[in-house]
């Protein structure tokens, strides 16, 4: 099975792996799940094609949500929140890249509800559309590892773009987030699964339906690669060779031995 074949079982084909492993395991943490969450991807296996990442960082609840814009194309918001009982609320915001300066536009919230430290309510405003779904972690494999990279990770040279790692079992899974050429925020999917070398992450660019617009397919292509490599436990170095070509619209993102290191709490 292809990289792209797996993904799009495991994500948006419906509730796999991850669904038989979210109600396995939604016994625990029930008493304050708010405090005691599964990090990394989370997504709805009844609406698939998008995913929300969820770390702490500093006692607070930092949520990036990869979806898609009106026009298809893949985006990004980012939101960060304090902890009010079981529910986080988070201020969303867009962020584009002009040269080095980046602005941030407020577009709307997120509220986060958790039942337990694997299932959640996800209630979401953007502009005058809003929504809710029933979220569930994103888990393709529960075997013991032996060092667990999971958080978002960034270059403090160049402040704006990073990425959001989950490790599991043998995997990495990744969300590395970006711009194009006009400084609009993109996103890709990057993974080791079919991997001959466990550093480098083979890549996906995924078109789709944006939140509130009708169902449209989810549609992915190849797109390049990154090599990641952890030199510490809060330290990596990475290298992206990337070239997107979809939704109309074609442009790279090259880069050699930058320096990540990790923002979120263990």
């Amino acid at each position: 099975m292809s990289v792209l074949r797996l993904f799009l079982f495991l994500l948006f084909l419906g509730p796999g792996l991850a669904g038989y492993a979210a109600e396995r395991l939604s016994n625990g943490y029930t008493q304050h799940p708010e405090a005691f969450f599964r990090a990394g991807f989370w997504y709805d296996p009844q609406d698939p094609g998008w995913g929300i990442d969820l770390h702490r960082s500093g006692g607070r609840l930092v949520a990036t949500w990869a979806t898609y814009d009106d026009q298809g194309h893949p985006v990004w918001y980012l939101g960060v929140g304090e902890p009010g009982s079981q529910t986080w609320t988070l201020p969303l915001a867009r962020y584009t890249r002009d040269g080095e300066a980046l602005t941030g536009e407020s577009v709307g919230e997120l509220q986060i509800s958790f039942d337990s430290g694997y299932q959640a309510r996800m209630d979401w405003r953007l502009g005058e559309r809003s929504g809710s779904h029933r979220i569930e972690p994103l888990i393709v494999g529960d075997a013991p590892i032996a060092e667990d990279r999971t958080g978002y990770w960034y270059e403090a040279d160049r402040p704006g773009y990073g990425m959001s790692i989950s490790t599991q079992a043998d995997w990495v899974l990744s969300v590395f987030l970006f711009y194009n050429d006009s400084g609009e925020p993109r996103w890709v999917w990057a993974d080791n699964i079919e991997s001959d070398d466990p550093e480098r992450l083979q890549a996906l660019a995924f078109t789709g339906r944006c939140p509130g617009c009708e169902r449209r397919a989810v549609t992915g292509t190849e797109a390049g690669s990154l090599t990641l490599r952890f030199r510490a436990e809060n330290h990596a170095e990475l290298s992206t060779s990337l070239r997107v070509a979809a939704g109309g619209e074609s442009f790279a993102w090259n880069t050699s031995n930058r320096v990540l290191n990790l923002l979120s709490d263990r």
